[in-house]
């Protein structure tokens, strides 16, 4: 896999945690019912890895542009991201996995990083 300073490109951690989806034959569509839990490969580091790929793809742009207005654009992605795709996929996975989706959160933050203890 392609790095840049140790970490993924974004495109490349996109088709990454795409792929764990396919391996473990859940849809990767957003509001379908997914038949496994996904905690391996980026998905130890943030519980959303396409969507922060996606949000990764925007800042690029935004640092590329030079300007300050792509970073509004920043900001409106991940809103809508959150409110719009995050939040009831979140709530719908704590329906269907429960008590195993609630102690994969509480050690994986929403969108970077692991929690403390």
């Amino acid at each position: 896999m392609p790095l840049a300073k140790n970490r993924p490109l974004p495109p490349t951690y996109v088709r990454w945690a795409d792929g764990l989806f396919k391996k473990r034959g859940t849809d990767v569509k957003p509001f379908r019912d997914a038949t496994a839990l996904v905690t391996d490969g980026p998905y130890r580091i943030t519980r959303h890895p396409m969507y922060l790929g996606m949000l990764l793809i925007v800042l690029g742009a935004a640092l590329v542009a030079g300007s300050t207005t792509p970073f509004v654009v920043l900001v409106g992605v991940w809103w809508l991201l959150t409110v719009h795709f995050v939040i009831p996929e979140e709530t719908a996975m704590r329906r269907q996995f429960g008590a195993q989706y609630e102690q994969y959160a509480r050690q994986v933050r929403r969108w970077l990083g692991r929690h403390s203890g």
